[in-house]
């Protein structure tokens, strides 16, 4: 409460922000954090009125924000908030008074950026206008409809599933057809809804002036939600004002999408931008006319086998391959499926991965290390991975040898060695973070104690995760594949033989598609298939 000039007690407004996923709303979080004169959660969701977390999930968010606390700017307010959300039993029902106590702040307004209030019944947001205070208003974040949904669908792959990379097309239909998801994208409604209760106080903002001139978006959410900016706002420099970075692949390691997945997602989403370019001609239109463009294009469709089920489907894209070269990685592609992995088209001798886990913080493709291997490869001779690369050439007489122009290797090396680090982060990362079917192999006989302590370095990082060491069997007269669970994470698989290793996509095709397929169906694994987010 504060009082007003006339003595009387009032309460500062309680705003709102609303919008679809990777459409702004955390650079606004860590914008609007900035400025002293408004109150912004170090919880960025609060999720008060749907979507509430679950008990785990607020207790992480809590810690969180905890750790962040002692350097706020705000910190007895943050603490206060911070006790006061934690103890709002998750079942009870909402209510303004519980609402109005918790988001209260003394001689401020209060900002509550919680995307999916999108999806409020028109009850809630009735009762939203009715009970908050005068003078408050919601922000609507949107997007041009085709960039946000790529950039949602690569993370809710990534991140949210157990994908090492892109969804298939059955995967990604499932995921469009989804109501939910299908709410994400149609603007009309959600502006319509909130509208017919808040008025002029809904604002719909377009990311595109986050990338434009985010230091004047800033300025103009300011006027609106009418607080003053910190005194440093105008003398900070235009790209000070990205709290978040532009462009976040290098760090959820997300794949990109091929041009036939874009084409069935502008397919799927034209529906409803057509409803919002009829509502909201600008932006809408440029926005419809984008989709239709992406809808209609024409490329070409390499031929892909059909012999895979969803659920082996899904487990393709939580596996990744160690090696130990690029047999596993063929029968990949012929499926369509292209995840960007490290020893995916290298051939990498398990002594060599026993050899990376136990020295992690050495670099690989150090350029003192490189020597020739082969036509079109070299070998990383401190660990023994072999990767495929531009840097061998033959001499006069027809020999190999590493590129003896300085200038051309240099460049051709600085760019190979980049893609390699990247690639080794995110693997080390990704064994940490998600839960994964590897997959080991080789084309002489592998030792069992060796297997055992990959699969003891893999559960170091995460200790859901499989192994799975594949042997070729050379009777043609038995079972395409067999596979034995050999407890404690282990799986022994066999297929018909291997191909070369100068012909690997020559691979025993019905031995691999068995073999995966049987594997979708061993329980342990069903269960996890069962978990993936899509």
């Amino acid at each position: 409460m504060t009082e007003n000039k006339d003595g009387q007690d009032f309460m500062h407004p309680i705003h709102l922000c609303i919008g679809a996923p990777r459409a702004g709303t955390t650079w606004l979080f860590r914008e609007m954090r900035q400025h002293p004169a408004l109150f912004v959660p170090l919880v960025k969701e609060v999720r008060f009125w749907n979507s509430r977390r679950t008990q785990q999930h607020r207790d992480h968010a809590a810690n969180d924000a905890r750790k962040q606390i002692e350097d706020s700017h705000d910190s007895a307010d943050q603490a206060r908030w911070l006790e006061d959300w934690s103890k709002i039993n998750l079942h009870d029902p909402v209510t303004m008074e519980t609402y109005i106590n918790l988001m209260s702040v003394e001689g401020r307004p209060s900002l509550d950026i919680t995307p999916a209030y999108c999806f409020l019944p028109p009850e809630n947001i009735r009762l939203l206008r009715k009970g908050l205070p005068e003078g408050s208003k919601v922000l609507y974040l949107m997007r041009d409809p085709l960039p946000r949904l790529y950039s949602q669908i690569k993370l809710h792959f990534s991140l949210h599933g157990m994908y090492r990379g892109r969804p298939s097309h059955d995967d990604l239909a499932e995921f469009l057809e989804r109501p939910l998801q299908r709410q994400r994208w149609d603007y009309a409604d959600v502006i319509n809804t909130w509208r017919a209760e808040f008025g002029d106080d809904f604002i719909a903002l377009p990311f595109e002036d986050v990338i434009k001139d985010p230091k004047a978006l800033t300025s103009r959410v300011a006027q609106l939600l009418g607080f003053d900016l910190a005194p440093q706002t105008e003398t900070r420099a235009p790209d000070d004002f990205f709290h978040s970075d532009k462009n976040q692949n290098d760090q959820i390691w997300t794949s990109s999408l091929t041009p036939k997945e874009k084409i069935q997602i502008a397919k799927a989403i034209v529906p409803e931008i057509t409803k919002f370019a009829d509502q909201m001609p600008d932006p809408g239109k440029a926005w419809l006319d984008n989709v239709h463009k992406q809808a209609a294009a024409k490329i070409n469709h390499p031929d892909v086998v059909k012999d895979v089920d969803l659920p082996t489907q899904k487990l393709m894209r939580m596996t990744e391959s160690l090696g130990d070269n690029c047999e596993y990685g063929f029968w990949q592609r012929h499926r369509g499926y292209e995840p960007s992995s490290l020893f995916r088209w290298a051939i990498t001798p398990i002594d060599s991965l026993l050899s990376m886990f136990e020295t992690p913080n050495r670099p690989l493709y150090l350029q003192r290390d490189l020597d020739v291997h082969s036509p079109g490869m070299v070998h990383d001779k401190w660990f023994g991975f072999k990767f495929h690369s531009k840097l061998v050439e033959r001499d006069e007489e027809g020999n190999l040898r590493l590129l003896s122009d300085k200038a051309a290797f240099d460049e051709i090396y600085q760019a190979e060695a980049a893609k390699v680090a990247h690639l080794k982060a995110k693997f080390m990362a990704q064994m940490r973070r998600q839960v994964a079917v590897y997959i080991i192999k080789d084309n002489k006989t592998l030792q069992e104690d060796k297997v055992r302590k990959v699969l003891a370095e893999l559960h170091a990082r995460h200790p859901d995760h499989h192994l799975l060491w594949v042997e070729a069997d050379m009777k043609p007269d038995g079972p395409p594949s067999t596979l034995t669970a050999l407890g404690g994470g282990l799986l022994r698989g066999s297929v018909h033989g291997f191909a070369p290793y100068a012909a690997a996509d020559s691979y025993v095709e019905g031995g691999w598609t068995s073999l995966m397929t049987q594997l979708s169906q061993h329980e342990p694994i069903a269960k996890q298939i069962a978990q993936m987010q899509h």
